[in-house]
This record gives structure tokens, C-alpha cells and sequence, in this order.
């Protein structure tokens, strides 16, 4: 179950409500907000500042965005602050993270730059697959690497805002492609049956992958199975799992696979193993490079 792609030509490709705010983040790191300045300082004196690049867009004059921890890790926070020039004063942009993501190959279809001059909403698309909106924290940066309809390296990672083993249903269709498709096998291997013998079609979803909008730009409701279970130090003493998880899809032209952070403490007595299908809302996040614990690919199209 996913999100098909839509005629860029005639309407947004974003889907939901495409707010600009990362209070969803505060929430997940149970950070209280009258926190955030002193956190703010003291990341912004230990912080290690993002290099340069000639991929970077033109239009990051006097920003400089910083990350903490120094050392590379699956999760770092993203200070971007604006220096004016001779002065040793600064604003504030934006305060955020970045995240190790896993490579996805996209076509970009749309574009939206937030007000804060720093992040930015992206819309892209799978060859044979969903569409897939994704906050990207260094936009401002990377804003020449998402050409419309060319196709993109994207490394995709999501926050797992609610996290649940996924429970077997089973669907019933009566009507649509799938009900038309299994009718005709029924009324073709039995001669002399009709229509009314076949009133339905039943289905599990104990192996079935969703990925569906939940109102909000770059939020999802998913489905999804869990490819790999990776080793991951605590991020500021919140013990974490870094879930590879596919979304959907089953080929390379098809699928959508991202790392899920989730909190041990929001699964409370489950342990999620390889194999597992968890289900839940996520939060989809993407970068093209500066981000932690990335690493090069072969199929990479645009750098």
C-alpha cells in the first residue's frame, strides 16, 4: 500500500500540510523548551563546523552550520547559525540533526525552501515505486543537488514518533483490480460457476509493507519490515535502536528502505529482531552528503 506519483504539471507533489517546525523533534528527545537555549550554548562552544564544499548552494552566504557531537555518530545535533561579515555576533537559524541514512535513488519532482533560509521540504519519486517527502536539515547547503526530474542519490532516515509490532489483519475485497483479477482465475479453472460464487477475495497483511501520508508533509503511517538491526550508542543517555527497515517495494526500481531511530523506552518489553513487521508514524528525513556516517555509492547519479 503506498502513495502513487502525481503530474507535476498540474498539482503540488507534496502531500499533507507542509508545516514549518521541529517541535516533533523536541517532543521525541523530551527536551523541555525553556531547555533549548543553554543546550543552544553549550553545543554552539563544542560544536564542530561543517566543511565547505563546491557542491554547495550559493545561496548559504555567511551561514555556517555546525554538529555535535565532533566524532562521527548515527545521530549528531545541527546548529546553522548567520555571522555577519567583521562581526563576532550571530543569528540563530536553526536548531536540528542530522541523521546516518541509507541510499535511496529518487527523481526529484518539487522543491520548498522553508522561511528560516535553512531547511527545506523535498518531494521525489521511486522508477516503479511510491512517491516519498522528506525534510532535508541542510537544504540551504544542498539546494543545487535536487534538480527537478533528474535522479538523485538521497540517503533517507526517519524518527520513529510511534512504534507497535505489527498486528495480521485480514482484508476483504469485493470490487477492484485485485477482486477482477482473482475472479477470472476462479471462473476460468471453474466452468459453470458465476459471478455470485466468488463473492470476495481475502488477503493478509502479516507480510504486507505500508507507507501512507498522515496529514503532515514528510510524516507517515508505515508498515514496514526490518531488514537489519544495527548496534548503536546511547544519543544525550537515551538508549536507541537503528532499525534498517524496508518501507516498500521488493526490486531496486521498487523498494524504499530507510533507518528508523527508534526510542528502546517507546517499545517498552518488545525487542525488535530482524524479520520482525513493525507499524507506527514516522518522520522522513534526507541529505545528499555532510551527513553522519555517510558513505559513497556506486549508483550515484548527481553528487
Amino acid at each position: 500500500m503506498t502513495r502513487g506519483k502525481k503530474n507535476i504539471q498540474e498539482e503540488s507533489c507534496f502531500e499533507g500540510e507542509k508545516e514549518e517546525a521541529l517541535g516533533y523533534l523536541w517532543n521525541w528527545l523530551d527536551i523541555p523548551t525553556e531547555e533549548l537555549p543553554h543546550g543552544i550554548n553549550y553545543i554552539a562552544e563544542n560544536a564542530l563546523p561543517l566543511p565547505r564544499s563546491k557542491k554547495d548552494s550559493s545561496q548559504q552566504s555567511h551561514k555556517i552550520s555546525q554538529v555535535y557531537p565532533r566524532w562521527p555518530v548515527d545521530i549528531r545535533f545541527l546548529l546553522t547559525t548567520t555571522h555577519a561579515p567583521n562581526k563576532e555576533n550571530f543569528q540563530l537559524n536553526s536548531f536540528c540533526i542530522l541523521m546516518r541514512g541509507y541510499p535511496n535513488i529518487l527523481q526529484i519532482d518539487e522543491v520548498s525552501p522553508w522561511k528560516s533560509g535553512v531547511e527545506g521540504y523535498v518531494s521525489a519519486s521511486l522508477e516503479d515505486g511510491p512517491s516519498v517527502d522528506f525534510l532535508a536539515p541542510l537544504f540551504y547547503r544542498e539546494a543545487n543537488s535536487y534538480p527537478i526530474n533528474i535522479w538523485v542519490t538521497v540517503y533517507l532516515s526517519a524518527l520513529a514518533l510511534e512504534i507497535q509490532p505489527a498486528e495480521e489483519e485480514i482484508l476483504t475485497f469485493s470490487e477492484g483490480e485485485l477482486y477482477e483479477m482473482k475472479l477470472k482465475d476462479f471462473l476460468q479453472k471453474n466452468p459453470g460457476k458465476t459471478k455470485k460464487d466468488f463473492p470476495y477475495v481475502t488477503v493478509s497483511t502479516k507480510h504486507m509493507t505500508a507507507f501512507l501520508p498522515a496529514g503532515i508533509t514528510s510524516l507517515y503511517q508505515y508498515r514496514a519490515k526490518i531488514l537489519k538491526v544495527l548496534p548503536m550508542d546511547p544519543f544525550e543517555d537515551i538508549e536507541m535502536f537503528n532499525l534498517l527497515v524496508l518501507l516498500t517495494g521488493e526490486t531496486p526500481k521498487d523498494s524504499l528502505t530507510v533507518h528508523l531511530y527508534v526510542k528502546k523506552r517507546d517499545v517498552h518489553k518488545y525487542t525488535p529482531k530482524e524479520g520482525d513487521f513493525i507499524e507506527g508514524i514516522l518522520w522522513m528525513f534526507g541529505t545528499t552528503h555532510f551527513m553522519t556516517g555517510a558513505f559513497p555509492t556506486s549508483n550515484s547519479i548527481v553528487e
